[in-house]
């Protein structure tokens, strides 16, 4: 192992490109970052066989979140939980929620209405 990796592996480090991969997109789902995604699982099951940080992308999906707000809570770059959500969703233990369409006028206008009392 290079010099530098081991410094990235024990500082607790890691780029995010290796968490997905090297990929910055899930080829069969696109993942809008509004879209809210949830889970699918029962209230007790344990849920699918993943590594630490999916888990803790599978786990946030049970707040009904969007994939904005997952990369916020768990400070990961938006790009990995889109991959990630996006690989979820196409295994089946996540589905993505509707979003606005582009023609929804009156969204629109809620919206600009929201941003501008902030």
């Amino acid at each position: 192992m290079s010099t530098e990796r081991q410094e990235e592996v024990d500082a607790g480090f890691v780029r995010p490109y290796t968490l997905t991969g090297g990929r910055t997109e899930t080829p069969d789902v696109l993942v809008p970052i509004e879209a809210v995604v949830s889970c699918r699982r029962r209230p007790h099951e344990h849920g699918p066989d993943l590594g630490p940080v999916e888990r803790a992308v599978w786990d946030a999906t049970r707040l009904n979140l969007s994939s904005a707000e997952i990369s916020a809570r768990l400070g990961l770059p938006l790009v990995v939980v889109r991959v990630l959500v996006g690989d979820l969703v196409a295994a089946g233990h996540a589905w993505l929620g509707p979003t606005a369409q582009h023609d929804d006028e009156d969204l629109i206008r809620r919206l600009i209405a929201g941003v501008s009392r902030l």
